[in-house]
């Protein structure tokens, strides 16, 4: 298998182990012995003892989990012989938030390695490669046509690439006015042909599309300790951005603003990921800070079975001042848990229906 194909499952499997990481370091940090760590939801695969924890990896290859020693939040009826409902709010918050800040964290570290690596780039020659597709324009031919932000141009009538370069393309759609291209692109994987007219322009031949080399010869200095303060800078800005992003689509989402090709599931991150790898690890890097960050915005949604609901339904505790019924908790987790079969089985729906067109 190769590197690129093997990559994304290692993004993923990483960025889980790395938010349940956080959750077992606060238990740990709070001295409560915590039963099980899983990689995965469902029956036991491998694993093996480390004190008192079972490390092990579960056959449902979506999520993980830690589950406490004598208590689990999705069973509000259980015992709790080691007082952690006891324990003060901020502990049980901190517990329940471990696993975000370890994704915004590791999102963070990821982009200033990018960042500090960027900033000792000496000098950088576009290579013939894939055209990648930074921006399509609104309105513009090449959004009528198809094309997509991400989309890999292989081909422009007789032009290929590799072979061509963007120079090449951009004079030749420049001179072609009124007509017809005929385009082969890479979509996740899997290519694509499309038509798309010419627009005249300024007395120029436009699509509507901003478009730039995949691949590009780089030479870097040595590091420096002053690549790092810049990385860190970096990442400090491309963290905020990429932030801002993801609260305007969960805002677009609220108002059913989004069109389903917009939604990913796992097999469409996946697919993703694999295509960034092949691309360069600077880009698969920045990917990964990406989905990391997601999954820490996500998880502190107040939304039940996630850690955001458990510090809500906690919060709501706080502000009424008394403790809810093991009933009432259980049906607020069946709400959350037929919520997210529902977003997930949808995402994954959506996944398959693009592998099959």
């Amino acid at each position: 298998m190769q590197l690129s194909t093997l990559a994304p499952f290692l993004l993923l499997g990483g960025l889980v182990f790395i938010h349940e990481m956080g959750h077992f370091l606060v238990a740990k940090w709070l001295k409560l012995p915590v039963e099980t760590f899983s990689l995965g939801m469902g029956p036991r695969l491998v694993g093996f003892k480390w004190n008192e924890t079972d490390m092990r990896l579960s056959a449902i290859p979506l999520g993980g989990y830690v589950k406490l020693a004598g208590y689990n939040p999705e069973e509000p009826e259980a015992e709790d012989p080691y007082g952690f409902e006891q324990r003060p709010y901020f502990k049980k918050f901190l517990f329940y938030s471990g696993g975000i800040i370890a994704n915004i964290l590791t999102a963070f570290i990821l982009l200033a390695i990018v960042g500090a690596d960027n900033h000792r780039i000496v000098s950088r020659t576009p290579e013939s490669s894939p055209l990648l597709i930074a921006q399509v324009i609104e309105g513009s031919s090449a959004e009528i046509a198809g094309l997509r932000e991400g989309d890999q141009i292989l081909a422009v009538d007789e032009l290929r690439f590799p072979g061509s370069d963007d120079r090449q393309a951009v004079n030749y759609i420049r001179q072609k006015e009124g007509e017809r291209l005929y385009l082969l692109v890479d979509r996740n994987g899997k290519n694509i042909k499309l038509e798309a007219t010419v627009q005249n322009i300024s007395g120029q031949g436009r699509l509507g599309i901003l478009f730039q080399p995949t691949k590009f010869t780089e030479i870097r200095r040595p590091y420096t300790w002053a690549d790092w303060p810049i990385g860190t800078v970096y990442a400090g800005h491309t963290l905020w951005d990429m932030s801002s992003q993801i609260f305007a689509f969960l805002g677009r989402v609220i108002n059913w603003d989004v069109s389903s090709d917009q939604l990913a599931g796992p097999i469409g991150i996946i697919q993703q990921g694999a295509q960034a790898a092949k691309i360069g690890w600077s880009t698969f890097l920045i990917m990964g800070a990406a989905i990391s960050l997601q999954l820490g915005i996500l998880n502190a949604l107040p939304i039940p079975l996630l850690d955001g609901g458990h510090v809500a339904m906690m919060t709501a505790e706080v502000i009424a001042r008394r403790r809810f019924s093991w009933q009432i908790k259980q049906r607020i987790l069946m709400g959350g848990f037929f919520l997210l079969v529902t977003i997930m089985g949808t995402a994954i729906f959506l996944d398959i229906g693009r592998l099959l067109n």
